[in-house]
């Protein structure tokens, strides 16, 4: 806690300006953050077009994608409103918008927070299908998922690169 892994992903995204110095992405990207930003009042289809144009894709882009983030969150009462989802389905969905949208760079923000196993076994079976000549930033306490994906470990200690390494397969 506190080591700035959050904010690294931030100013990536480009969510956040630093406040020194000068940072280059090339690419398009999207970010999946810690679920918690789903609006309630929202239903899942109306989310879906929300978080998608948030993501700068377009209206018709999402589109073209709608029915696939619907079947691989595999939220059956998709035009409920999300207030009544459960912690598990709110995370399936954001994560569902984020990884059926086109980008070259995936930030990933401890996104199986509130997941089941079922559904992180089937983000990462995804994960490696789509990630071929993309790049994919993850921060996560799961090592599993950091063996799976990451070719270098970083950690980060008060904002500050405290070790860095190339991790064995």
């Amino acid at each position: 806690n506190k080591a700035g892994k959050t904010t690294l992903l931030q100013l990536l995204s480009g969510i956040t300006e630093p406040s020194s110095g000068k940072l280059r992405v090339e690419g398009d990207i999207i970010q999946v953050f810690a679920q918690g930003d789903i609006l309630g009042d929202l239903t899942g289809r109306e989310y879906i077009y929300l978080h998608g144009t948030a993501l700068g894709k377009s209206k018709h882009m999402v589109a073209e994608h709608e029915e696939q983030i619907i079947a691989f969150s595999e939220i059956q009462t998709i035009d409920t409103p999300v207030k009544f989802y459960s912690t598990g389905m709110r995370t399936r969905l954001a994560i569902s918008v984020a990884l059926h949208l086109p980008a070259d760079i995936y930030v990933l923000d401890e996104v199986f927070s509130g997941s089941d196993i079922f559904f992180k076994e089937k983000v990462i079976r995804y994960l490696q299908q789509i990630l071929t000549g993309k790049t994919l930033i993850i921060v996560s306490h799961h090592e599993d998922i950091i063996r799976s994906f990451c070719k270098r470990l970083i950690l980060l200690e008060n904002g500050l690169i405290k070790w860095m390494a190339p991790l064995m397969k």
